[in-house]
């Protein structure tokens, strides 16, 4: 997945340490991250934290900050899940459920436990933040998607999908302003990197290619390339 690109492509392009977090096999993710990486892998750490278990993200973030202590640079929330009813009919509540706690939830409750690692924006603290953003600020970024998009939902469908991901809009705007108002050194975006060559789309994405379906590698870079050079005015539109 998107996820499991973004951390390779950071390990294959910066020096900074690189923590991933899964609920799948530690070994069998540290392994797939480090396939052909040489001299990585004293930069990885895998965390076991399930994104919808509290206490799991807590206990990582906890670890996070008594290794490094609050200069995390950047943060990459790439869970998501995708049930594409066709109507309102076909939708089922187990579903909807489980759409909003990975896609919404999750990235909330990372917002919630990562975000005081991020270094304020006093002047001792700034000077020595090094996140990839303008002037070292942090980068905290949530993958969206178009379809979350109220205004531009023209087709329907995919309920459960698209409501997530307009919350998950919204709780990033929030978010961002609660970092500008607390003087946090950070910019916050939900990145939406259209449909990608994953396991999510796998369904959608079989036999297609052109215009619209990227490979997840090109997506990675290029997200990287966007998210390293924003700055909050852009962000908030100033």
């Amino acid at each position: 997945g998107l996820g499991q690109s973004f951390a390779r492509l950071l390990l294959a392009r910066t020096d900074n340490p690189v923590i991933a977090l899964t609920h799948s096999s530690l070994d069998q993710v540290k392994h797939a991250l480090l396939l052909r990486q040489e001299g990585a892998e004293s930069k990885l750490t895998v965390l076991e934290a399930d994104i919808t278990k509290e206490v799991e993200l807590k206990r990582a973030a906890e670890w996070v900050k008594e290794r490094y202590g609050r200069k995390m640079g950047m943060l990459c929330n790439f869970a998501g899940v995708l049930y594409p009813e066709k109507n309102i009919a076909s939708m089922e509540l187990d579903k909807l459920q489980r759409t909003y706690e990975i896609n919404t939830f999750g990235h909330a409750l990372m917002f919630k436990h990562f975000l005081p690692l991020v270094p304020r924006a006093s002047r001792q603290e700034r000077e020595e933040a090094e996140g990839p953003g303008e002037q070292g600020r942090s980068v905290l970024v949530s993958l969206s998607a178009k379809v979350g998009s109220i205004e531009d939902n023209r087709t329907g469908g995919w309920y459960s999908y698209r409501s997530s991901k307009a919350a998950t809009n919204q709780l990033v705007r929030t978010v961002a302003r609660e970092v500008e108002m607390r003087n946090v050194w950070a910019t916050v975006i939900a990145y939406h990197p259209g449909t990608v060559r994953t396991g999510l789309a796998a369904e959608f994405v079989q036999g297609k290619s052109g215009k619209g379906i990227h490979d997840a590698e090109k997506v990675c870079d290029t997200s990287r390339r966007d998210t390293y050079f924003l700055s909050p005015k852009k962000i908030l539109g100033r």
